[in-house]
């Protein structure tokens, strides 16, 4: 439960070594600490949580209901407004700790990022029109966090994967996956169980996706 906030990074970085670009005085920045008792290969189930509190705490702030793209980008508009990265300290049988990592884009305007995320990124005051207190920002996001990570400890991950399943949009969607050097194309088929994310392929198979960079280029049928 321990959490440390950052004015701005110079070392920020999401999902697979990506920079996430940090502007001073006007976004969240945020780390905090969890010791879940659960074995190793069930700590990817905390970013389905984390992804849940943070949406909640956007829909919140916006008065509308976001949308998390797989695993954990939450996106407003199809653009992105907070990123999730959660690393991990374990032993072979036991989690030591888990810190999740948030970056939340609260008032930051769009000519403040660079051009290669301009398009991509977007801020809740842009989406409220105006300005947005960043500490009240904060108490919504941890009064959530704090919310789900009790209902996942007490409830199970199932419950938090339903939660999770109202904010995805992306099922039955064209979509282009990138995992471990591989490229695959196929329409979204939703998720497992496990929250591993299922692509139909056009020869009809269902492969089954634990990690890797979703695209969607279609919309979803229905």
């Amino acid at each position: 439960g321990a959490v440390v906030i950052a004015e701005t990074q110079t070392g920020g970085k999401g999902r697979v070594g990506r920079r996430w670009e940090s502007p001073a005085g006007v976004n969240l920045y945020v780390s905090v600490i969890l010791r879940p008792e659960v074995a190793p290969h069930r700590a990817h189930e905390l970013t389905f949580m984390a992804a849940v509190a943070v949406a909640e705490a956007v829909a919140s702030l916006i008065g509308a209901r976001p949308v998390v793209k797989w695993p954990n980008d939450i996106l407003i508009d199809g653009r992105k407004v907070a990123g999730i990265l959660l690393e991990m300290s374990s032993e072979t049988d036991r989690v030591n700790f888990v810190v999740a990592g948030i970056g939340l884009n609260v008032n930051a305007l769009r000519q403040t990022y660079s051009e290669a995320v301009r398009d991509r990124a977007i801020s809740l005051s842009e989406k409220t029109g105006a300005p947005l207190d960043r500490a009240e920002a904060a108490r919504r996001v941890f009064t959530s966090i704090d919310k789900w990570y009790k209902i996942y400890l007490k409830k199970g991950f199932p419950f938090v994967l339903d939660e999770w399943r109202g904010y995805f949009t992306s099922v039955g969607a064209g979509v282009r996956v990138v995992s471990f050097g591989k490229i695959s194309e196929g329409v979204c088929a939703g998720v497992d169980t496990d929250g591993a994310l299922l692509l139909k392929t056009v020869s009809g198979t269902v492969e089954r996706i634990v990690a890797g960079d979703v695209e969607t280029v279609g919309k979803a049928s229905g």
